[in-house]
């Protein structure tokens, strides 16, 4: 009985390592790891990099935007993970680098999914365990093995799904799914931050711990800038219109403009793209703050061209 006891666990349990196997070759598996698979091709001597969440991943294309070019955003991703995937990349990046920093509405306020474990599960793939909080080596061994977690994703080597990887992103808003999308992310930016509204510059005063300990990490993301020589250049990202018309002038004004200030000095550029009228067409867009394939090669274009403005080819500091 022992026999075949043993027999029929071994074989279950090849029957699952061959399962989680089939459905890790499927789209639907890719989804949700082409972020993590990005950061296993960083190349040696970046000369442009940039850092930042969610719209920098899917606005900013330095991969076939530049010769020597490696985005390192992450959607989500906050100041402190900015810098500490700089700091653990830094021997990557050559001196004079352009760091392209991408800053949202906000990026200096609270975020309450940040004291979950589960939210900084989406940095084992891109980090050392010591740069991760709350790293569990639980967590790290069900990465990789999706179906412990979600058995009926074995479905889905039969019933797989489309690619939405930056390259197959060619998703266009139209303007009802625009107004949903813009209405979702407002939702999930206030319950997260605990704002009202995305109007009200007042409401500052009960993020300023929250804002200090941002504005922190930049100081450090920035003094470590200077000790590789890089060049840091602050990118405020467009969204579609139904966004723009969610912040007033003056919550960005207080936000995120001042916090930079404060940190920088305004020794470094900020380009703002929030509300130029070039991008704010919803076919640039998959989602009310991401661009689509589209977006993405229009506004790369301009944003290098900018920055390269700011920072002559040649200048060295």
């Amino acid at each position: 009985m022992l026999w075949y006891i043993c027999t029929a666990v071994a074989g279950m349990m090849v029957l699952f390592f061959i399962a989680n196997a089939l459905y890790k070759r499927t789209n639907h598996y890719k989804n949700q790891t082409w972020q993590e698979e990005h950061f296993q091709r960083i190349p040696d001597g970046i000369e442009v990099a940039a850092i930042g969440s969610g719209p920098g991943l899917y606005d900013v294309d330095l991969n076939n935007g530049v010769e020597h070019g490696f985005n390192f955003c992450q959607s989500p991703q906050s100041w402190m993970y900015g810098y500490r995937i700089l700091r653990a990349y830094q021997k990557k990046l050559k001196p004079y680098c352009i760091i392209i920093i991408i800053t949202c509405p906000l990026n200096f306020a609270e975020k309450k999914s940040a004291a979950s474990a589960a939210y900084h599960v989406q940095y084992y793939g891109s980090l050392p365990p010591e740069d991760i909080d709350m790293y569990s080596r639980w967590r790290n061994f069900l990465r990789k093995f999706p179906l412990l977690r979600h058995p009926k994703w074995v479905f889905r080597i039969i019933r797989d799904v489309p690619l939405t990887d930056l390259e197959h992103n060619i998703k266009i808003l139209n303007r009802s799914e625009a107004e949903v999308s813009a209405y979702q992310l407002l939702k999930g930016w206030l319950e997260q931050s605990g704002l009202h509204d995305l109007r009200d510059p007042s409401q500052s005063e009960q993020q300023r711990d929250a804002m200090e300990k941002r504005k922190g990490w930049l100081r450090q993301t920035l003094d470590l800038c200077e000790e590789n020589k890089w060049r840091p250049v602050f990118v405020i990202p467009p969204m579609c219109s139904e966004v723009c018309d969610m912040v007033s002038p003056e919550f960005k004004e207080e936000f995120v403009l001042r916090p930079i200030k404060e940190v920088s000095g305004e020794k470094y550029p900020i380009l703002d793209y929030f509300n130029e009228d070039e991008f704010q067409s919803n076919d640039l867009y998959c989602s009310a703050p991401f661009m689509n394939r589209y977006g993405r090669e229009k506004f790369t274009k301009r944003l290098l061209a900018d920055v390269r403005k700011v920072y002559v080819d040649d200048e060295k500091g």
